[in-house]
């Protein structure tokens, strides 16, 4: 990371990408100040980045963990919008749940499960929280 962080030729896209798995690993070690590889990631990716969905569905993620729920929303809304992939559609559904969930929107919250559990059914996070619905709402 150190060696793409000072290369002057470096793309934008990768600079920004690799500010962003810094920030990830910051954050699972617990280091202080981890939010400021995420912005700044989020500074590079934002002006410099395609947007496609999977721009979006890492863009969501990391508002999602910055706290910023409203920005996390709407990126993963739209990875909805512009994708054809299950695959990354069960996971921005799944993250939506729990967005929802966390807001204590349960209807909503439920509703993304399920989508995310319709688009892969083996996707076991989502499984298990329709499941916690169901125990919920008999």
């Amino acid at each position: 990371f150190h060696q793409v962080l000072n290369q002057s030729h470096v793309p934008p896209f990768y600079l920004g990408s690799t500010f962003l798995y810094l920030g990830d690993i910051a954050f699972i070690k617990g280091v202080q100040g981890w939010q400021v590889f995420y912005e700044r990631g989020l500074n590079k990716l934002n002006r410099y980045s395609p947007k496609n969905e999977w721009f979006y569905y890492r863009l969501g993620s990391t508002h999602k963990r910055l706290g910023d729920t409203k920005r996390a929303k709407h990126c993963f809304k739209q990875v909805l919008n512009r994708t054809q992939s299950k695959g990354i559609s069960a996971g921005a559904c799944f993250h939506l749940g729990e967005i929802y969930l966390g807001a204590r929107q349960k209807k909503k919250a439920e509703y993304y499960f399920r989508m995310c559990v319709n688009a892969n059914p083996k996707h076991k996070k989502g499984a298990e929280q329709l499941k916690q619905f169901s125990l919920e709402y008999p």
